[in-house]
């Protein structure tokens, strides 16, 4: 609606604090970052779409799976090894 409507007003932020009104939306800023990520999406700027952002986080859930699912096996080889290490320095 916004990309439509540049061409109406002065200024794209004039746009954009019009068009959020009438819209609803209480902060005008939520507006224009939903158009930047449009813009991002149709090609018209340069930056991550909203696709490769949702496939970041779901790698960094992974990650983060994979961290924890690692983590009882860590501490038990540092145990198993302190342990180790104390029976035969005794």
């Amino acid at each position: 609606m916004v990309l439509e409507s540049k061409a109406d007003y002065g200024s794209e932020y004039e746009a954009i604090r019009s068009i959020s009104a009438k819209l609803g939306i209480t902060s005008p800023e939520s507006l224009r970052k939903w158009v930047r990520q449009a813009e991002v999406d149709g090609g018209v700027r340069q930056g991550k779409t909203t696709q490769q952002i949702a496939e970041i986080r779901e790698l960094k859930k992974e990650v983060a799976e994979l961290r924890r699912a690692r983590l009882p096996t860590r501490c038990a080889k540092r145990f198993g090894s302190r342990s180790a290490t104390a029976t035969s320095s005794s």
